[in-house]
């Protein structure tokens, strides 16, 4: 066996716990207003739906999308009016493209500025995932479906490197459930846990990397400097302050989030995956759409080197596997993923009922 393995979960691994799907999140997103608790919405926010259905309209008639479109699609489109370069804006991107298409948007809905309207729309799409998860947390739950998943490798002197693309806590909440100690990235520093990713270099054999944020995670500064640092919990008010109080610390979207990989702290997550990943021979997927075209583009990095060996864990058939592959990645990428039956291994499952032996077998060979 491989002396060190990775994991690579997407949001299917939370859904058995309690944590919303995607369906359901759009859901709550087209719905009029900003989600405050399960059946509350403010008033104020007729307008904001009716943006959020201008955009899906725009983006049906242009086509191109083989599935239906989800607040992923929704915050990617909103992302690029937010950060336009204009003469009237201070934004991120020179797109020209977006331009004429934000300044028709702010033409119909009259907002502050050509870009006002999609900073508006991001920050309601992050206030749902993080309501929405947030209310799902507190239900009492089991972690016994991911025993499957985890406890052999778990049971060996294996390194271990867990990649989440979820905000929720589930698998912190597995481990400790295990009595499992891991590394995610955080140490203590004058009382507060503060995010610090050179702490993954210690001897810890689990790692668990959150490489779209978290939902108990906030931004927060030094009194003394304006030094940004990432924390939880609670914090040292002497020393820290927080400036944005509701600020999210996660990652939305599609194609964006290859430019928000690049910046602040998810650029140490980014590297820390990506170098972490390239160092294992073995990766389980399990629970992931395939909706990440950069962590795609590292999984064929990855798959292309000596002695790799991929397991995939979907709960969808061999064949609707590929069309779902077809329908959300890339012409090449789905040709790779679906042709290479001697380095991928497909097993038709849900996590709950995976087979006892179904890991042990995968690293043995």
């Amino acid at each position: 066996m491989s002396d060190q393995i990775a994991y690579l979960l997407g949001a299917g691994a939370s859904i058995d716990a309690g944590m919303p799907p995607t369906e359901m999140i759009t859901e709550c997103v087209r719905k009029k207003g900003t989600r405050k608790s399960a059946d509350a919405f403010t008033n104020r926010n007729e307008e904001l739906a009716q943006k959020i259905e201008y955009l899906i309209c725009r983006w049906q008639m242009l086509g191109g999308l083989k599935r239906d479109i989800n607040y992923e699609d929704i915050y990617f489109l909103a992302y690029q009016i937010k950060n336009i370069k204009t003469p009237k804006t201070v934004g991120e991107f020179d797109n020209p493209a977006v331009v004429p298409f934000a300044a028709e948007f702010n033409e119909i809905f009259k907002g502050e500025s050509d870009s006002y309207h999609g900073e508006q729309i991001c920050e309601h799409i992050e206030n749902v995932v993080v309501t929405l998860i947030r209310e799902k947390d507190k239900i009492k739950k089991t972690f016994d479906y991911l025993d499957n998943l985890f406890l052999y490798p778990l049971s060996q002197e294996v390194i271990i490197n867990i990649f989440t693309l979820n905000h929720d806590q589930i698998i912190e909440q597995f481990l400790r459930s295990k009595e499992k100690k891991f590394c995610d990235g955080f140490t203590e520093q004058s009382d507060t846990d503060v995010l610090d990713t050179s702490v993954y270099d210690t001897n810890i054999l689990i790692n668990l990397y959150k490489i779209h944020g978290s939902i108990d995670w906030k931004r927060a500064q030094y009194n003394d400097s304006n030094r940004d640092v990432i924390i939880r919990g609670s914090f040292n008010n002497g020393i820290l302050n927080i400036p944005i109080e509701d600020e999210k610390i996660i990652l939305c979207g599609t194609l964006n989030k290859m430019f928000q990989y690049h910046q602040g702290e998810f650029a140490y997550l980014w590297t820390r995956f990506y170098v972490k990943l390239m160092q294992c021979n073995r990766l389980i997927i399990a629970g992931y759409g395939f909706g990440d075209r950069a962590v795609n583009n590292a999984l064929i990095h990855w798959i292309g080197r000596v002695n790799r060996r991929m397991l995939i864990i979907d709960c969808k058939s061999e064949m609707d596997f590929t069309v779902h592959l077809e329908r959300n990645t890339t012409p090449y990428f789905s040709k790779v993923f679906t042709e290479d039956d001697c380095r991928i291994k497909y097993v038709n499952s849900k996590i709950d009922e995976l087979k006892e032996d179904c890991i042990e077998e995968f690293l043995k060979t």
